[in-house]
């Protein structure tokens, strides 16, 4: 009798284990994300991290949670406190904090912290992925590298770049003149990269559904290489004018031209959940004129001046 109540026991458990395990994949994978497959279809999974990149510029990517906070410390409580281009009305956490000149350290690494935790690894992740079957998604990539993360070396001065995810350099930082080096390196990649995509499938707008910044034509992507290659040369003009005279001239020369009408612009919403927006025009006489006097290389303020005597500043535009 024991024995028999045994092998009915144990039936029970097989199948028992059958049951639950029949259908274990299926009733356990999460049917409200994005799968593999979902990230193959349509270039799905090049869009999604390209956009995360260029919500990344001024880091109002909100995690999907509808926040973007990271904005506020990255930029109002940091940049924009110690420029002074903000200040608070009354003394804040007792006269102890940025506004002040008292630094504090959780608002000043914001900007590293969530660079390097969440928009780079995307950056590398869409390198790697575009570099060999999909040249212009790979341009596009390196444009946003270099937009991205000049701001981080402008705010930290030697940043970990060449080496990101390198272990065996253990992740040695370059020095911002090798930053910005390498900046011109990338921007030269993007250009041939876009421009052989272009002369090869001249109509093919295929990034039009994934561009959050300009038109989705690649050539607009040419353009904004060349005009940041030229806002970048004026930032280094006064302590290596050789080489922003050259790399202004590169993108000044470049067949694809630069941003001169008013409507050509960069424009990044700091908004939760990115929106587009228009500007509003800037008198042309006054943003030729204070682009000029920023430069304090002589022989770049008169190539700019030259260049540029009726039309209105080639800076990229974007919203503080």
């Amino acid at each position: 009798m024991k024995k028999k109540h045994i092998y009915i026991y144990l039936l029970g458990m097989l199948l028992l284990s059958v049951g639950c395990t029949g259908k274990f994949r299926e009733f356990n994978t999460d049917q409200s994300g994005v799968t593999d497959d979902d990230l193959l279809i349509d270039d799905n999974g090049y869009g999604i991290r390209l956009g995360i990149i260029q919500q990344g510029i001024y880091f109002n990517y909100d995690f999907g949670k509808g926040k973007n906070w990271p904005f506020q410390l990255i930029q109002n409580l940091n940049a924009d406190m110690f420029s002074g281009y903000m200040h608070d009305g009354k003394p804040l956490n007792g006269g102890t904090h940025n506004s002040d000149y008292n630094m504090q350290d959780g608002w000043n690494s914001a900007m590293w912290t969530h660079m390097y935790s969440y928009i780079f690894p995307q950056i590398y992740q869409s390198e790697n992925a575009t570099r060999d079957t999909e040249p212009a998604l790979f341009g596009i990539t390196k444009v946003l590298k270099v937009e991205v993360m000049h701001r981080v070396t402008d705010y930290y001065g030697p940043v970990i770049y060449k080496n990101f995810a390198n272990a065996q350099n253990q992740y040695r930082p370059d020095t911002q003149k090798e930053v910005y080096y390498e900046f011109f390196n990338e921007l030269d990649s993007a250009v041939v990269s876009l421009a052989d995509y272009i002369e090869k499938k001249p109509e093919s707008n295929g990034f039009t559904r994934f561009d959050i910044l300009l038109d989705g034509q690649y050539s607009s992507w040419i353009k904004f290489a060349n005009s940041l290659r030229m806002r970048l040369a004026m930032r280094i003009s006064a302590v290596d004018p050789d080489k922003a005279r050259t790399e202004f001239l590169k993108g000044l020369e470049n067949e694809f031209g630069v941003f001169e009408a008013e409507d050509e612009r960069v424009a990044v919403s700091t908004k939760s959940g990115f929106t587009k927006f228009t500007l509003k025009p800037v008198p042309t006489k006054r943003m030729q004129e204070s682009t000029a006097a920023s430069v304090r290389e002589p022989a770049l303020r008169t190539i700019i001046m030259q260049a540029y005597p009726n039309c209105p500043s080639t800076r990229v535009r974007m919203p503080h």
